[in-house]
């Protein structure tokens, strides 16, 4: 686990034991910004997981996690960063982990169908 997963952990509430805290700081790790994109992408594939119970084929799953992102960078991450906390759903929860990455979050359909769901 690098430092920033340590952090990102902590600030998403999830508990980081001492050991894996100080081990995080004296491990050789890859850069801090691939650290960042590869977390932003896990946790937009979570959310994907999460939404593929409501959606047909994939390129129908990329358009509703374009939707989803879209309404929580309009309404939810504004909130937040605001320090207005509410109770987030299965889904906002992902993209919170994904938005404290602190690397862009892609917008467009095509992107999420190209990057996330065809594998």
């Amino acid at each position: 686990m690098s430092p920033f997963e340590v952090s990102l952990n902590l600030a998403t509430g999830i508990q980081v034991t001492p050991d894996v805290a100080l081990s995080s700081l004296f491990n050789n790790h890859e850069s801090d910004r691939l650290t960042r994109i590869r977390l932003r992408n896990q946790a937009l594939n979570d959310a994907s997981e999460i939404l593929k119970i409501h959606c047909g084929s994939a390129w129908q799953l990329a358009g509703m996690l374009e939707k989803a992102v879209t309404r929580f960078d309009a309404i939810i991450w504004p909130r937040f960063k605001l320090g207005i906390n509410s109770e987030l759903g299965p889904v906002d929860e992902k993209l919170l982990r994904a938005f404290l990455c602190g690397e862009k979050i892609p917008t467009s359909q095509r992107w999420f169908y190209d990057t996330l769901l065809k594998r």
